[in-house]
């Protein structure tokens, strides 16, 4: 036994002295930050139900990670996030585990354990691939620019996993794969990918800086939180946890739900575990807020089939997200209230509500409509991704194939294993499932979000639909188990079969996770690139110190966001405008879309300045917009190029 009250309070004065003296070397830091919080997840969930198995180390750190958030929410709204509250909360964490009775397990190596040895290998070769293909020019897919051979070796890789872990557990062999499988965006987009990253990045480094925002936002602060205290803790820079952590964290969060299935659901193999990557899983790439809380989400329900519950992980991922935190209040009071039937009427209405409340907030009126067989083909939609694609390519024709199948079939079989084994497993996730669909369409038939820009007009209601499907998630890995308990009885061949075809639907889905651009999807999302650094660097130089305006799209706006963060504004009657078109929606997009979709021209550059009331405008535009050469031309009759080459032209 070791004293952990002493070790803990070192390393939390060592991470102390540093925030106000930094002088330890990067690697120390991690290690010692790194520790700190592993033995502090260690220490927290021994409190929760005073087990000494220091294996499920996983649900400690999950929990610890919403302690974080929670009290970063607290300091941020009603105080700052600065030093103090650094401080606070590493006491807060002392106070929360002190006196736990500190062992370290022994490890093993086993010398014959050949399929470990080799998955590991292939593990890593992996990341290497993934690494070494990173690039800072515009990728339409990782698919693109990895070898062809990559999702051969991750298919070889998921059937060695497999094997190897029907003979032996291996909480880091699971850790690996769930990371592998969410990480190849991190590696491969050098500067980040998508949007919404960037402006939580933003966001997070001003915070980071001045310890406050104004005005407050009322979500996201849990995960910035979360970012800021492991910023200060770790030495990372947020940069690289706005791309890693969702990835890394989705393998704890594997580790932690097979150690809750083992006693609460009867898992007997990780393999089952596996099965949780068959679900649509896409926002665990990037590190955004709804990612993060969709995880915390995915945690608490598996964690309330236990014998103990933590409801504050509700709020936690409120504080994170909204939408996902209404459903997480709705589930938390099935699961607290006596009153289920009138808890499951005012749950179907919750998240309609507070979206009509978005829409008076947003447009100033309630935006209403009726489309009710459009909500239906939506649904449909979304289950099935669009529907069976064919175009005579075998192996992607079996790849999306099994995205039609997925969702129908895991649906279909997770309601069916719910109310079979309704004696071994709680009924009330899939209650959740079931008021969050109804929710869906309630939404979309009846609330209007016109106010939004055309291709963002269903992403809340998909995000419902998203969120209603992790309600299954427990049933659908008791049927695996079901189904590998069965298998594992039988003869050699059907193993084998097993193995194989769980291999290919994983590498199927690992393929589907990603942005595509292939004969059946062309995914539009664009990356910030070093030619954009380079662009938004350019014009900043020109203008000098002049106030100016940039007409420009979505990505190259990102990149002005995370180079040079919230630099100007400015007043405007419609509100305090930023100097790019930011947020999409606002007048200065409106104006770009003027520019690319209706021909307006020069004037609108005109409306830009006179919106501003600035005399410099520019406009920078990639050569990727099918009509840039038109725009172009038509605009050098008022205008001059500042710079032009095979990517951008730039006019002022």
């Amino acid at each position: 036994m070791y004293n952990y009250n002493k070790i803990y309070l070192i390393l939390a004065i060592v991470l102390i002295f540093n925030l106000f003296l930094p002088i330890l070397p990067l690697f120390l830091h991690i290690i010692i930050g790194s520790l700190s919080i592993i033995l502090a997840g260690i220490a927290y969930k021994s409190k929760i139900n005073n087990s000494t198995d220091s294996s499920e180390w996983a649900i400690g750190i999950l929990f610890i990670f919403a302690l974080i958030a929670l009290i970063a929410s607290l300091f941020f709204y009603f105080s700052s996030l600065g030093k103090l509250a650094m401080i606070i909360t590493l006491f807060i964490i002392f106070l929360k585990t002190k006196n736990y009775k500190l062992s370290f397990p022994k490890i093993k190596f086993s010398k014959k354990d050949f399929l470990s040895a080799l998955y590991f290998a292939l593990a890593g070769l992996l990341i290497y691939f993934a690494v070494s293909a990173a690039s800072a020019d515009i990728i339409k897919t990782p698919w693109q620019i990895l070898s062809s051979f990559y999702l051969p070796l991750f298919f070889l890789a998921t059937l060695i996993l497999i094997f190897s872990l029907h003979k032996k557990s291996s909480a880091l062999a699971l850790i690996i794969y769930f990371f592998i499988f969410f990480s190849v965006a991190a590696f491969i987009y050098k500067f980040g990918y998508g949007f919404d990253q960037f402006v939580h990045e933003a966001t997070q480094k001003y915070i980071l800086d001045f310890g406050t925002i104004t005005p407050k936002p009322l979500q996201y602060i849990g995960l910035y939180g979360i970012n800021i205290f492991l910023n200060k803790t770790l030495g990372i820079g947020i940069e690289f946890l706005n791309k890693f952590l969702l990835p890394i964290s989705s393998g704890i969060l594997a580790m932690a739900i097979y150690s809750l299935s083992k006693n609460s659901l009867k898992i007997k193999s990780p393999i089952a575990i596996l099965g949780l990557l068959l679900l649509p899983l896409s926002y665990f790439i990037v590190t955004t807020p709804q990612g993060f809380a969709n995880l915390l989400l995915i945690f608490f329900i598996f964690l309330s089939l236990s014998q103990y519950k933590k409801y504050f992980l509700s709020l936690v991922i409120f504080l994170i997200h909204p939408i996902t935190g209404i459903a997480a209040f709705i589930y938390t009071a099935l699961l607290k209230w006596k009153r289920k039937k009138t808890i499951a009427i005012l749950g179907v209405f919750a998240i309609p509500v507070a979206f009509m409340l978005l829409s008076i907030k947003s447009s100033g009126t309630l935006n209403l409509h009726f489309e009710f067989i459009e909500s239906f083909l939506h649904y449909w939609s979304l289950l099935t991704f669009g529907g069976f694609k064919q175009n005579y390519n075998f192996w992607l024709d079996i790849f999306y194939l099994a995205q039609y199948l997925f969702l129908p079939s895991i649906i279909i079989l997770s309601i069916w294993t719910a109310r079979k084994y309704k004696k071994e497993i709680s009924q009330f996730p899939l209650y959740l499932f079931f008021i969050s669909t109804i929710s869906f369409f309630i939404t979309r038939v009846f609330i209007d979000f016109s106010y939004l820009i055309d291709y963002e007009q269903q992403n809340y209601p998909e995000r419902i639909f998203y969120i209603s499907i992790l309600f299954i998630a427990p049933y659908f890995i008791l049927a695996i188990q079901k189904i590998y308990s069965c298998i594992e009885r039988g003869r050699t061949e059907y193993k084998i079969f097993f193995a194989c075809l769980f291999a290919i639907l994983l590498t199927a889905n690992f393929y589907l996770t990603y942005p595509r651009y292939d004969d059946y999807q062309n995914d539009k999302g664009k990356n910030v690139t070093l030619w954009m650094i380079d662009s938004v660097n350019r014009i900043k130089k020109d203008a000098g110190d002049n106030d100016y305006v940039v007409l420009t799209d979505q990505t190259v706006s990102a990149t002005a966001l995370k180079i040079n963060g919230f630099k100007k504004y400015y007043k405007t009657p419609l509100g305090e405008i930023f100097y790019y078109p930011i947020p999409t929606g606002g007048p200065l997009y409106n104006e770009f879309l003027n520019l690319v979709y209706n021909d307006v021209g020069y004037r609108a550059i005109e409306n830009a300045r006179m919106l501003t009331g600035t005399e410099r405008a520019y406009v920078a535009l990639p050569s990727y917009w099918e009509n840039a050469n038109k725009i172009i031309e038509g605009l050098k009759k008022d205008m001059e190029i500042l710079y032009s080459d095979e990517n951008i032209v730039i006019l002022k």
